[in-house]
């Protein structure tokens, strides 16, 4: 009983997957609050206005690995300051992503 009791447990544990955030904005402009919240579409750092192109990492580590890869790309080549942030959402949550 104890045994059915605890994979109970676990199968109602919260499980989470991570999206990236990115907002890109001039350097002169990098206090002005109008920068635009777009997501991460795809490895090749396509942005996306909508959460539902966004894709869901499994591991907030290779989120945190990829975000600081784009964050390089975007200002290592251009005078725009690019800020990308990391949104735990849970699993539950993604097919409803577009209600977000």
């Amino acid at each position: 009983m104890l045994v059915a009791i605890d994979k109970f447990r676990e199968s109602k544990a919260k499980k989470y997957c991570y999206i990236i955030t990115i907002k890109i904005k001039k350097y002169e402009k990098r206090f002005i609050r109008d920068g635009k919240k777009m997501y991460l579409a795809d490895l090749q750092g396509t942005i996306s206005k909508s959460i539902e192109d966004a894709v869901l990492f499994s591991s907030v580590d290779y989120a945190e690995n990829i975000a600081g890869k784009i964050e390089n790309l975007v200002e290592g080549n251009s005078d725009y300051i690019c800020t990308c942030n990391i949104e735990k959402i849970e699993i539950d949550e993604v097919f409803n992503l577009n209600m977000i």
